[in-house]
């Protein structure tokens, strides 16, 4: 029985992104690539036996090794290969790029008609200059020089004024019509040159199917996802202080701006931000091997049957080898022992916890009176963070079109409230200005990434600074900017030295 085997080519316009996940990038070593892996749904048609379907017009920047494929259907998938093929120029192109040749020379042998012309007028126009000249050089005071030579004399100047006036507006008009040919033809050869009468070489997504079904064709649905290079994502954040409400709070907004030149456009696609960094291609250092070599001779002389004995009776040079407890082994619980109180010993199951207060039991607070609250604030759209083991994603909620134009896009990460310490600083030796500090406190579940951070202090701009790599729980220190009411004046102490001089009187009895 000989197996079937089908063609289906797919254009990649035609095949929709589902989702995009972009790494974020180091800015500590530029020999990092940016990535984003990119997923792509659709259906196909499978007929009974080998189904290879090729999808071209794909972006130039895929990574090969980073093709992976998954589906649904009564099938197995065979094999997934970034693959060429050379790609002849059709019919209609070809005839396109002779219809332009034959337009290229023409205007070529226009171009060559202007130069001629132009030779042309100019030769007119030197040859009259010279018959100018020769009568000009000719002295005045000569005999022979009368009133019919000085008409004469302007008779060839007239002539020469009309003359030269029509030559020089031939030669302009000749000069325009020159450039016009000229950019008329180099677009041709533009043109020419941007389509080659040649064969080209183009990629493709080669997916080989081997179809179960028994009908003569049936849906199923194929997932492809592959890394592209060129798109990164950048953090940067604004970090509010309300000094009227709370000041012990600060509010962090988290932003990232989103840029891509992948040779594809993202249009509607569910973004995703993720702080793994792919191809940084880390791996644990391995340590070296050591030789040790053992001298079997004793510094204090060989060892003795008596030397010996001691060591396996636990006794040692300078003392005795401490056993272990026969009570406890390894891995096994200590034995239950009395705890020393204050009057006497307490067993371990006498210890129980007082429900009761130190002298009697604790009275409760009449209850308070209810407070109407305030309403509440706007929600805004953030993003949902999903912790894994060595990265954190953020799925931005809204569908959003990126395209490939090296162009910053706005998205935001997340809003958080932290805990912040304000205090003052100075340094009276350096600069006697006191700045107000804030000590915040990362109490999020994901880590705050490099950024440039903008401070606002009651909705107004007060600095901004480069926040450095803070985990989960760490603290960091950011300047709130100058505090004007606060003043310190700096004394540099005065130094002084006193000479003391002493006599001394002997007397002498």
């Amino acid at each position: 029985m000989v197996t079937q085997h089908s063609i289906q080519t797919l254009k990649a316009s035609e095949v929709p992104i589902k989702t995009v996940t972009i790494f974020n990038s180091n800015n500590s070593s530029k020999s990092i690539s940016t990535r984003a892996e990119v997923t792509r749904i659709f259906k196909v048609s499978l007929k009974p036996g080998i189904n290879e379907i090729q999808l071209e017009d794909i972006a130039s920047t895929i990574v090969p090794n980073s093709i992976s494929v998954l589906g649904q259907g009564h099938a197995t998938i065979l094999d997934v290969q970034l693959q060429t093929k050379d790609v002849m120029p059709s019919a209609e192109k070809i005839e396109g790029q002779n219809k332009l040749k034959a337009e290229l020379k023409e205007y070529e042998g226009k171009i060559e008609v202007v130069k001629d012309l132009y030779d042309i007028q100019n030769t007119k126009l030197t040859a009259l200059k010279v018959l100018l000249n020769k009568f000009i050089e000719k002295p005045i005071n000569e005999p022979g020089f009368n009133e019919d030579t000085g008409k004469s004399m302007m008779e060839l100047f007239q002539f020469y004024e009309k003359n030269a006036n029509e030559l020089n507006d031939k030669i302009r008009v000749n000069k325009e019509q020159g450039k016009k040919l000229e950019a008329e033809a180099e677009r041709l050869k533009n043109e020419i040159r941007g389509n080659p009468f040649v064969k080209t070489t183009k990629s493709y997504i080669s997916i080989e199917i081997d179809s179960e079904t028994e009908n003569e064709c049936e849906e199923a649905e194929i997932t492809l996802v592959y890394q592209v290079t060129g798109a990164t994502w950048m953090p940067f954040y604004d970090i509010r202080v309300n000094t009227k409400s709370d000041p012990s709070e600060v509010t962090i907004y988290y932003y990232a701006n989103v840029q891509q030149k992948t040779d594809e456009s993202w249009k509607n696609v569910e973004l995703s931000l993720s702080t793994a960094q792919p191809c940084n291609n880390e791996t644990l250092p391995k340590l070296g091997t050591t030789v040790v070599e053992f001298i079997s001779n004793n510094i204090f002389g060989p060892t003795t049957a008596a030397h010996d004995r001691l060591l396996a009776n636990g006794r040692i040079l300078f003392g005795n080898v401490p056993k272990p407890s026969s009570n406890i082994s390894f891995g096994g619980a200590p034995s239950q022992q009395s705890s020393h109180g204050l009057f006497g010993n307490t067993s371990a199951s006498q210890q129980q916890p007082m429900g009761g207060a130190l002298f009697g039991r604790a009275h409760t607070s009449p209850p308070a009176r209810p407070v109407t609250p305030p309403p509440p604030p706007m929600k805004e759209v953030i993003s949902v963070a999903e912790e894994n083991i060595l990265s954190t994603t953020f799925t931005v909620p809204k569908k959003s079109t990126i395209p490939s134009d090296s162009s910053k896009h706005k998205v935001i990460i997340g809003i958080k409230k932290v805990a912040a310490h304000l205090h003052h600083e100075c340094v009276p030796k350096k600069d006697a200005k006191v700045f107000l500090m804030a000590t915040v406190i990362n109490t999020t579940e994901y880590p705050f990434l490099p950024g440039i951070a903008t401070v606002y202090i009651d909705n107004s701009l007060s600095t901004t600074f480069n926040l450095t790599t803070i985990s989960p729980g760490d603290k960091f220190n950011c300047s709130l900017g100058v505090d004007k009411t606060v003043k310190v004046i700096y004394k540099p102490t005065n130094k002084a030295q006193l000479k003391v001089r002493f006599f001394f009187c002997f007397l002498i009895a």
